[in-house]
């Protein structure tokens, strides 16, 4: 597994960077939010997912860990694959995707090119029914108790809610 990859940025496609590390060009889908905030020849740090499939390996970034997790957590969705959950985080935000799913808001997700009605509520059914919230380092402990009763992720280690308790380390 590759988690990040630190390294000068070779080439900007529409869809995707080519990032130089090592003297060895990655070629890392990503939104176009991050390739539009990256210039040719700037260092720049990704967090990654690589997805293997039978015929392919390829290689997803994202400048933010939360965005990388919301990813991996997106995948999880049945019917949800990579090129649908990097749709997912070009149009939501990872804090947008919570909220629509902590407010059960359909209309938010089908925002989302390539996911109608049915989709969006599937993906609110199986993210809701995780039971768990999202809460990254900068997440003060009184908004996440606040939250305890619609949360669908876990991050970091700092707070694991549920909807009967909350563990705070």
């Amino acid at each position: 597994m590759i988690a990040s990859l630190t390294g000068r940025v070779a080439r900007i496609d529409l869809d995707a960077l080519v990032l130089e590390v090592g003297g060895i060009g990655y070629l890392v889908r990503t939104t176009p939010q991050a390739l539009s905030a990256t210039r040719h020849g700037a260092e720049l740090t990704l967090h990654t997912e690589l997805v293997v499939r039978e015929d392919s390996l390829t290689l997803y970034g994202f400048p933010h860990a939360e965005e990388a997790e919301t990813f991996r957590i997106v995948q999880s969705v049945s019917g949800i694959g990579p090129r649908t959950a990097l749709a997912v985080l070009a149009v939501l935000d990872p804090e947008e995707l919570r909220r629509a799913v902590a407010e059960q808001d359909t209309k938010t997700i089908t925002r989302t090119p390539g996911i109608g009605p049915k989709v969006a509520g599937r993906m609110l059914l199986e993210l809701g029914g995780k039971g768990v919230g999202i809460v990254f380092d900068d997440a003060g402990l009184k908004p996440a108790l606040g939250a305890t009763s619609r949360v669908w992720a876990f991050h970091s280690g700092q707070i694991c809610t549920a909807p009967t308790r909350v563990i705070a380390q």
